[in-house]
């Protein structure tokens, strides 16, 4: 019990003050007025039957937490008269797959099987490693009956509960340069106190993997007022505490900002407006409200394009509308033969790697000379290049003592060794990186390392300098996901700006493409994974939307050198396109 308490506390540490909800909204909502409606089965539990066991107290109080709309006053009765004033489940919910009760003389042993846990905010911490998901539960006789009196700290729900009344959100904070939103995903339940919720845990700052590459322009001590009403119009009032007057005009319209793509994910909010002691607060637009249909300032997304890049015999053709047209750069024409290629989130720009996979070349796309292409790297076996939205391109070799990380700043010059570390990244078996389309994760699809032999997504946060520079590369959280059931991965891409399509192999040699979030987290129910593609596939590419909430566009160069396309249906559809391409990529 003291290992699993000292996990709350640290946790406690680390989120700060935010946290979810003991129960449901305490405000009345039209049906009409846009908030999602919970459509799972309400289950009101039974509490403690009389004289019953010390084992049936804590199976009870176990199925007493998964009371829907979310509650914890059913699963208080269970509790010792002391124990039930100072149980605090919003510090963190730990969810298992499985569970085991047994009983002893006057304490009950319980084991959560396939543990993971979740902060205090809703955000993904992961698997339980340390053992404290096993733990022994008091109890002792209250007016003859027994009760427990050392409850954890935490709310204990099955995954498959979770699953099924939990959505993922996101919520949004300032990159270092305080131009662009960076996103961080939460969980929380379905139904009309979401709002409210997702407000609390944005005020809560973001997760302490995200402390240095994000932060909020809200003071911690800033605080949520009762609750967020959202009108039968659509609009969200946002009570906010006194200390937002204190914000200058620049920071307020950042903060806004955050709660305005926080608050936007929700069906129905259509309109904000923010409100301190109950007066609205005027915004530095001069506007009380504002609306959240339109992207706005500081968007976490690219620029969309319907247009996306291949090579044909080592020449950059661009196709778009069915009609592919050789690119007028130097890299559409003879003089360079080149395997892969990334270009810039503009698409003014283009790394290229040459055929035999060593040299890196950089250079215009669609306009320039021979002449204006740099060789910028020379290595082993390099792979697919990236070109982040600060201009900086980030290369992965291939080297026999595992991957090397090469940063290339947009003079050509390589940046310093201390960049080039990614601790679960760099000396393993890497066969595809990824950039976020905010730059502020490098995600890699690794077959083997020194302490796996499995195929994991590995994940790293970028810490950057305002000017957009990077200083350093965070510790890879590696997770094997769906992606387990692989032999092997061969692609990797973000299909938003956290979450990703991992390509690999499966036994029988053919193709399967896992749609997860970068996090490791189950992700949102709902989501339909790809069929699967016979053969080995030769590349895979995304287009993420620069409209928030749309799909991205998903396509696969097959082993026949058909172009497939991904249905929200989960089907691969071929487009047509006629031209044998040995790789595809899109824009970013």
């Amino acid at each position: 019990m003291r290992r699993l308490w000292s996990v709350m506390v640290a946790l406690i540490v680390l989120t700060g003050c935010a946290s979810l909800p003991e129960s449901g909204g305490v405000f009345p909502v039209d049906k009409q007025g846009g908030v999602e409606e919970d459509t799972i089965a309400l289950f009101t539990p039974p509490g403690p039957a009389r004289d019953a066991s010390p084992e049936e107290i804590v199976n009870g109080f176990l199925v007493a937490m998964q009371a829907n709309p979310s509650s914890t006053s059913t699963a208080r009765r269970f509790l010792a008269r002391v124990a039930r004033l100072n149980w605090k489940p919003d510090q963190a919910t730990m969810l298992y797959q499985a569970k085991g009760v047994d009983a002893l003389a006057s304490s009950v042993n319980v084991r959560l099987v396939n543990a993971s846990l979740l902060d205090s905010r809703g955000g993904w911490v992961g698997p339980v490693t340390d053992g404290t998901n096993v733990f022994s539960l008091a109890l002792k006789r209250e007016r003859n009956q027994w009760r427990i009196t050392n409850p954890p700290n935490a709310l204990l729900l099955p995954l498959s509960d979770f699953t099924a009344r939990y959505e993922p959100y996101n919520l949004y904070f300032l990159d270092p340069s305080a131009h662009m939103l960076v996103p961080d995903r939460v969980y929380v339940p379905r139904g009309s106190d979401a709002p409210s919720s997702l407000v609390r845990s944005l005020l809560g700052g973001p997760s302490p993997r995200l402390i240095g590459v994000a932060h909020s322009e809200f003071e911690p001590q800033t605080t949520l007022g009762l609750s967020v009403l959202v009108g039968s119009n659509g609009t969200a009032q946002v009570p906010l505490s006194a200390n937002v007057r204190k914000l200058s005009p620049q920071a307020l319209s950042r903060g806004v900002a955050q709660l305005a793509w926080t608050l936007r994910q929700i069906p129905g909010i259509t309109r904000m407006s923010v409100s301190v002691d109950d007066e609205t607060l005027p915004l530095p637009t001069g506007a009380r409200e504002i609306s959240l249909t339109q992207p706005g300032r500081f968007s976490p997304l690219v620029p969309g394009s319907n247009e996306f890049f291949g090579l044909r015999q080592g020449r950059l053709v661009s196709m778009a509308d069915q009609l592919i047209t050789p690119d007028s750069g130097p890299f559409g024409k003879s003089g360079f033969s080149i395997s892969s290629i990334g270009l810039s989130i503009d698409g003014s720009q283009v790394a290229a790697v040459g055929s035999n996979g060593r040299q890196v070349l950089v250079g215009p796309r669609g306009r320039g000379k021979s002449s204006e292409v740099r060789r910028v790297y020379t290595g082993t076996k390099v792979l697919k290049p990236i070109i982040d939205r600060h201009g900086f391109t980030w290369l992965i070799d291939r080297t026999p003592a595992g991957a090397r990380l090469v940063l290339v700043d947009a003079r050509g010059a390589v940046a310093t060794s201390s960049v080039q570390s990614a601790p679960g990244i760099t000396g393993t078996d890497v066969s595809q990186c990824a950039m976020s389309p905010d730059g502020s994760l490098l995600a890699c699809a690794v077959n083997r390392s020194k302490r796996s032999q499995l195929p994991r997504v590995a994940v790293s946060e970028v810490f950057r300098g305002a000017d957009g520079s990077v200083t350093r590369v965070g510790v890879a959280r590696v997770y094997p996901g769906p992606v387990s059931e692989l032999r092997s991965l061969t692609g990797i891409a973000f299909t938003s700006p956290n979450d990703l399509a991992v390509m690999g192999l499966t036994e029988t040699g053919d193709t399967r493409v896992v749609l997860t979030p970068s996090d490791g987290s189950p992700g949102s129910a709902s989501q339909v994974q790809p069929d699967q593609v016979m053969g080995r596939a030769l590349a895979l590419a995304v287009s993420a939307s620069s409209v928030p909430g749309a799909p991205a566009v998903v396509r696969l160069l097959t082993r026949t050198r058909a172009t497939l396309e991904l249905t929200p249906s989960g089907r691969w559809i071929d487009t047509g396109l006629e031209a044998k391409f040995s790789t595809l990529s899109f824009v970013g």
